[in-house]
């Protein structure tokens, strides 16, 4: 689930298959006043930037669907920071018979002048025995 009048982030995400959610799904929007700008709201995936928590992070984003030959669906969400006006976007990916959610980011600096971003995603998993994180080798996790 994927909220695009709520910052694009993911509220929801569930293994049909094992029938569970795989990304913490908090059935309660209560908007608390952590952003710099706008509220938070606890649960699912939220993706950040330019900076701390997006200052648009409870604003609607543009977002456009994608039918992919595979059989694959992207959703892509996006929007322009009101800072720099740098561009932002998110593609999720889901696949047909694999139990798992691509995401891909996209920076767009509109301006001649070089800026600064800071970029992470804030997930909310439920954590047991058997949870792993994957990244890819180029990628510097914080846990």
């Amino acid at each position: 689930m994927i909220l695009p009048e709520l910052g694009g982030r993911i509220q929801m995400a569930y293994d049909k298959v094992k029938q569970r959610h795989f990304v913490y799904y908090n059935e309660v929007i209560k908007p608390a006043l952590v952003g710099l700008t706008d509220p938070w709201i606890s649960g699912g995936i939220e993706f950040n930037w330019p900076q701390h928590h997006r200052p648009s992070t409870y604003d609607p984003v543009d977002y456009s669907i994608e039918e992919n030959e595979d059989g694959s669906a992207t959703v892509w969400c996006s929007e322009i920071e009101r800072m720099f006006r740098t561009k932002g976007m998110t593609g999720f990916t889901i696949y047909p018979d694999i139990a798992y959610l691509e995401i891909k980011a996209k920076l767009y600096n509109r301006t001649s002048q070089p800026q600064t971003f800071l970029w992470w995603a804030n997930p909310a998993v439920a954590v047991n025995d058997a949870y792993q994180s994957v990244f890819p080798t180029d990628v510097n996790a914080v846990y």
